[in-house]
């Protein structure tokens, strides 16, 4: 196999294209980086999160209660567009009635803020439907996709693509959403996770194992 190009660079753009802002996580090791990237949030009742130490790997939120919820953000990383920018996201819901949400929120406001545009991962409710879900500053708004990509349990890739009039989202290469309505109007933003448990007193969780945004 002959190779023309010199690095992954070369791949990702044209000759004439300039590289914009990128960021890779691939949830590794023994604990979250809450030094230099992410900043961690216990939201309601007392949560965690922890890297999984096994084959898959993966960053798991732990969710005891009904109702408790928790969140990280990569409040040292803000320069994502949420009108021209694309998310991957490898996640899963490890249990019925827990949810998990993705995407960009702005600098300073928490994952509970007014203004984002996330995916809405979820097995909580009939039909238990995947959405994509923006909120404008004084609006909010989601549209659902057509399926659940598999079962409890089961990895699914989301993709998540900024627009300033339709913005869309993917489920395992399959385009599932075009919303456009309640479009976010901040810049720039910084991605975030937030776990939330909507079930009766039993302990519930969610995984995220690759996550990649980068400007478009």
């Amino acid at each position: 196999m002959t190779i023309t190009k010199s690095a992954i660079i070369d791949y990702l753009y044209k000759p004439t294209e300039i590289p914009k802002q990128r960021m890779v996580e691939w949830f590794t090791g023994k604990q979250l980086d809450e030094t230099t990237k992410w900043s961690y949030d216990d939201g309601f009742g007392t949560n965690s999160v922890f890297m999984n130490d096994e084959v898959d790997g993966g960053l798991i939120f732990d969710l005891p209660l009904i109702n408790n919820q928790n969140s990280i953000t990569c409040g040292n990383i803000k320069q994502f567009d949420p009108l021209h920018f694309l998310w991957v996201s490898v996640e899963r819901i490890l249990d019925d009635n827990a949810i998990l949400w993705g995407g960009i929120i702005p600098d300073g406001v928490g994952p509970s803020g007014q203004n984002w545009i996330d995916v809405h991962n979820t097995r909580f409710n009939s039909p238990k439907l995947p959405k994509l879900d923006t909120g404008s500053g004084s609006s909010s708004g989601a549209t659902d996709a057509s399926q659940f990509p598999g079962g409890r349990g089961d990895w699914a890739a989301f993709i998540l693509q900024g627009d300033p009039t339709a913005p869309t989202m993917k489920i395992n290469g399959v385009l599932e959403v075009t919303h456009t309505e309640d479009l976010p109007t901040f810049t720039p933003g910084q991605a975030f996770y937030r776990a939330s448990n909507r079930s009766t007193a039993t302990a519930k969780q969610c995984e995220v194992r690759y996550l990649e945004v980068y400007n478009i």
